[in-house]
């Protein structure tokens, strides 16, 4: 194939003998012979290494433990993330990390500290299968957080819920408020109550057709 001077541009042969300049001399050329990555363009040159999957995201560490990318879940204060233990891999976590509002004064993250730290405190003596409580509290850049065991098995019951828009038995619907009951009242007779028990702190696992309920610890609080 015969080309015009003008339609070789940027066109490259494995060697001499196609009549094009040898791709040898792209490989061989000295790193950074275009000169540096001109100002501005820095952005937009990591941007396309990251979708091409060429930048290493950095890792945020809380404690122990690794967080596994992007917040599972998200409401008003608070983010979830999965967690995985820096020595034993195996091991994973769920961590709820109370988030300080941009530009908040320090007084503000002391509060928030203080009522992660009375949570951890007040369920430390729970000991009740039905009641999640956290493992851990830990210190990240993302703030103070609660590390609680994770089964992929257990859904929380506002999303359990949503899956199922043709609604639930009785039976089932009972077997939920009776086991949440027993939780509470486990709880009550530690001198704990919960502020705003939701079904968003509620956990449920269907295992041979039995339906297991656990009531996530966070939010009790002593009573006297």
């Amino acid at each position: 194939v015969q080309f015009s001077s003008g339609d070789t541009k940027n066109l490259y042969g494995l060697d001499d003998r196609t009549g094009l300049a040898p791709i040898s001399s792209l490989t061989q050329r000295p790193p950074g012979h275009r000169g540096p990555v001109e100002s501005g363009k820095e952005a937009l040159l990591v941007d396309l290494l990251e979708r091409v999957g060429l930048v290493q995201r950095r890792e945020v560490e809380a404690g122990s433990w690794v967080l596994d990318g992007a917040a599972i879940a998200e409401g008003d204060g608070w983010q979830d993330f999965l967690a995985t233990h820096r020595v034993t891999p195996q091991e994973q976590r769920r961590i709820r990390f109370s988030i300080v509002p941009p530009g908040a004064p320090a007084s503000e993250r002391q509060r928030i500290r203080r009522v992660a730290e009375h949570e951890f405190r007040a369920t430390r003596r729970l000991i009740y299968d039905a009641i999640l409580r956290p493992d851990d509290i830990v210190d990240s850049e993302l703030g103070c957080g609660l590390v609680y065991p994770y089964d992929s098995a257990w859904e929380r019951l506002d999303l359990w819920l949503a899956a199922r828009p043709e609604g639930i038995g009785w039976d089932t619907a009972q077997a939920i408020l009776r086991q949440v009951g027993v939780a509470l009242s486990y709880a009550h007779t530690n001198r704990l109550v919960h502020r705003g028990l939701a079904p968003d702190k509620v956990y449920v696992r269907e295992s041979r057709g039995q339906l297991r309920v656990r009531a996530r610890g966070g939010h009790l609080d002593d009573v006297g």
